[in-house]
């Protein structure tokens, strides 16, 4: 049994990794910003608040920890500075302060596909592959690697998972809502692909990582076993919801049109848009797939079951919190 600190517990990802690793018989501290909403946290979670701006609550926070899983992080912004501040510094300072930590053994970040960019063929990309990330969120992704890779005293292991999808995830949500409405959008004229992984599948890898002699010093990424197309995706979801659906194909320089709008009207709402033109040079690629051989054979990791199957309980879990009719 570790005893094991998880910033972001709150959220989506955290959350459902504090539970599992509560019931693997680990003792898991939650870190959580003050005022944040902890309704996804399970009652008996132990919860310790913490300012990511000062170093004495960080220290405080992860005072006895043996292991941190770092899945706190900036999804959104509308300058660098502000990825610069939460998916890089704040990395180094936890880096540093863990270097210091006596008895402490390793640091596990979930960092992202974005980080590593496309893949150049259908048959994914592997982790040795160079990086290449498009977009302000996966850059500053991979800067916080490079220096967890350099500046890391301790064992240090780096996930790096594709898409997420289940219960509570709510990017996804919004899209759900559309295609129970009968319409399901698609990026470009020509099928893309992608992989996407289940939220419980990638708490497992996670898991097997923890004081894993074989995760130390590696990266891995994390995926389902199936490459879909994005209609194809669609489908699933709308068979989960059992809806039918027309395909609305928006091309590419509309949606760059699109991108474009959406900056400008959050120039003025000083709002943060949920698609810009980094967004749309992730999405124009066509290929958004990785090689998951790495984590099969090192961590006897394996994706537990399909993409449909696990739609269908990602949908009866928002259906039953009336998220959807």
């Amino acid at each position: 049994m570790k005893k094991i600190a998880v910033t972001g517990a709150n959220g989506f990802i955290g959350s459902r990794l504090c539970d599992l690793l509560r019931k693997s018989e680990h003792k898991v501290v939650c870190l959580v910003r003050h005022g944040s909403d902890i309704s996804l946290l399970n009652e008996a979670a132990e919860i310790r608040y913490v300012e990511y701006n000062k170093p004495s609550s960080l220290r405080e926070a992860l005072s006895g920890c043996e292991i941190l899983i770092h899945a706190a992080a900036l999804t959104r912004a509308r300058k660098w500075d502000d990825f610069q501040k939460t998916n890089i510094d704040l990395v180094e300072q936890l880096v540093e302060l863990t270097n210091g930590i006596e008895g402490f053994e390793q640091f596990i970040f979930l960092s992202s596909q974005a980080a590593a960019g496309p893949a150049i063929s259908a048959i994914g990309k592997k982790e040795s592959e160079p990086c290449n990330p498009l977009s302000m969120y996966g850059k500053s992704k991979r800067v916080a690697e490079i220096i967890i890779e350099d500046k890391c005293a301790h064992a240090w292991t780096i996930i790096r998972p594709v898409s997420v999808f289940g219960p509570g995830e709510k990017d996804f949500l919004e899209y759900y809502k559309i295609v129970n409405s009968g319409i399901a959008p698609l990026i470009g004229m020509t099928d893309k692909y992608f992989n996407f992984i289940y939220v419980d599948d990638l708490c497992s890898l996670i898991d097997k990582s923890i004081g894993n002699p074989a995760a130390a010093n590696e990266c891995f990424f994390a995926a389902g076993n199936e490459n879909i197309s994005m209609s194809g995706f669609a489908y699933i979801i709308a068979q989960a919801l059992n809806k039918k659906i027309f395909e609305l194909r928006i091309p590419l320089t509309v949606l760059y049109i699109a991108a474009l709008i959406n900056e400008l009207i959050a120039l003025t709402r000083k709002s943060i848009p949920a698609f810009n033109r980094g967004k749309f040079r992730e999405a124009r690629q066509r290929y958004w797939l990785v090689d998951t051989q790495k984590a099969n054979d090192l961590l006897g990791w394996q994706a537990t079951s399909t993409i449909a199957s696990q739609m269908k309980i990602t949908i009866k879990w928002n259906k039953a919190r009336k998220l959807l009719k």
